[in-house]
């Protein structure tokens, strides 16, 4: 694998037509650069991350490069579930647990094949109506307090897994991520998550009627002022308004949600949009 890291950035430096001088400095040598290119040796995680910083390269344009332009395993893995769950397609879901669920009989020591277990299953249990056991809630719930400092892939896993918690737990988690506001702002995928676990936890505490939390985190979203870059989660602040309206008997908020709703019929997410529909006609 070094020796293909090597050949990899050596072709992204000569495409952006840079001398080994250009990319090399006192923490790094010429000679180092070139058995590293030849695949003769590896270099350590900080001389890696400086090559890259010297070429102007992003570790994730790197990754995207040595896996020749395709998606890694995660992504695909996260295409298929988003797509199980946008379509309904309960057998492809069933597919998708049956296999993560063989993987981890073959290797039980990988603690990330059991949550991803488990998050498959809460996905699940939304689309064809079944309790999650309470053994498992608490370890996702266990799993997450845990971890002091939260990546990708724990956001992911609460963004899929928030409606099995209880809104002192829900509370207690957010918190931590509100914490780390600066971190979370610098990575832009990041700060997304955490705006989407958002919205998804104010339409779920309005539909537990928990309307002051509800509340709190729409002034916490419009003092954000979020950007053009966040059309999709400023649309979705907006139809939340208008389902916080409709819930404290202001019909006019289901007027906002048909139009929300509407627009995200006219930008082709129409899967979205069905399900939405479904949302507003039970409560028509």
């Amino acid at each position: 694998m070094n020796e293909d890291l090597g050949k990899v950035f050596q072709a992204i430096r000569k495409s952006k037509h840079l001398t080994m001088m250009e990319v090399t400095d006192k923490s790094i040598s010429q000679s180092q650069l070139s058995r590293f290119e030849r695949g003769e040796s590896s270099l350590t995680i900080d001389k890696f991350l400086h090559l890259l910083k010297n070429s102007q390269v992003a570790l994730d344009e790197f990754q995207s490069i040595a896996e020749g332009y395709t998606l890694t395993d995660e992504e695909k893995f996260h295409e298929g579930l988003l797509q199980a769950y946008t379509t309904q397609n309960s057998a492809q879901m069933r597919q998708i647990l049956k296999d993560c669920e063989a993987k981890y009989q073959l290797e039980p020591q990988k603690k990330y094949l059991q949550l991803n277990k488990l998050v498959i299953k809460t996905i699940f249990s939304n689309m064809v109506h079944f309790e999650m056991d309470k053994e498992e809630i608490e370890y996702l719930k266990e799993y997450l307090i845990s971890v002091d400092d939260w990546g990708r892939y724990e956001l992911w896993i609460f963004s899929n897994t928030i409606q099995l918690f209880n809104d002192a737990t829900l509370s207690l988690l957010m918190g931590g991520i509100l914490q780390k506001t600066a971190f979370y702002q610098n990575i832009m995928v990041n700060r997304q998550l955490v705006i989407r676990i958002m919205l998804n936890l104010v339409a779920l505490w309005i539909q537990r009627e928990n309307f002051s939390l509800a509340q709190r985190y729409i002034r916490y979203l419009d003092k954000e002022n979020l950007s053009a870059d966040f059309l999709y989660e400023r649309l979705m602040l907006r139809y939340n308004k208008g389902f916080y309206r409709y819930k404290n008997g202001d019909k006019t908020g289901l007027v906002l949600m048909r139009e929300c709703n509407e627009i995200l019929g006219k930008l082709g997410c129409f899967e979205q949009e069905n399900n939405l529909d479904k949302v507003i006609d039970d409560l028509d």
